[in-house]
């Protein structure tokens, strides 16, 4: 069965995310790695679902998210899902980063690192509810 977080986006759902975190490292000895690249996967995506989504009419009150993890000795899944008009963040194009700083057109880079540091991201809009699936392999030198 898989471990759920259940919160609104507001700014508060970060402080959330980041407990939630702990709490499965513990339960589930995770290596600290993985828990540091999982909490700046999570909280780039919750903080664009706080700034970024649109609710669904006729919804007027703080966007509903649902994170949730299946975790192995050998992988972590997380399936990060909002209740709001869709939105595919793998849509967006790459960020050019060779350009110089003041070149790049602003956003694109949160979803980049996301990409980066996930060895699986997809996209789904499933009844309603944008799905990110991030997926995080634990190699043998995250186990130790």
């Amino acid at each position: 069965m898989p471990e759920r977080l259940e919160l609104s986006a507001t700014p508060e759902a970060l402080r959330q995310v980041k407990q939630w975190l702990q709490e499965l490292k513990g339960r589930y000895a995770l290596p600290d790695i993985i828990v540091g690249e999982l909490n700046v996967i999570l909280e780039e995506l919750v903080m664009n679902i706080i700034k970024h989504a649109k609710p669904t009419p006729p919804s007027l009150g703080p966007i509903p998210v649902r994170i949730e993890a299946d975790l192995s000795d050998r992988r972590v899944m997380v399936r990060v899902m909002d209740e709001s008009l869709p939105f595919d963040p793998l849509s967006r194009p790459k960020p050019n980063l060779s350009l110089d700083l003041n070149d790049r057109p602003i956003g694109g880079l949160g979803i980049h690192l996301v990409r980066e540091l996930s060895d699986r991201f997809q996209y789904s809009y499933e009844q309603g509810w944008n799905v990110s699936l991030i997926e995080k392999t634990m190699h043998q030198e995250n186990r130790e």
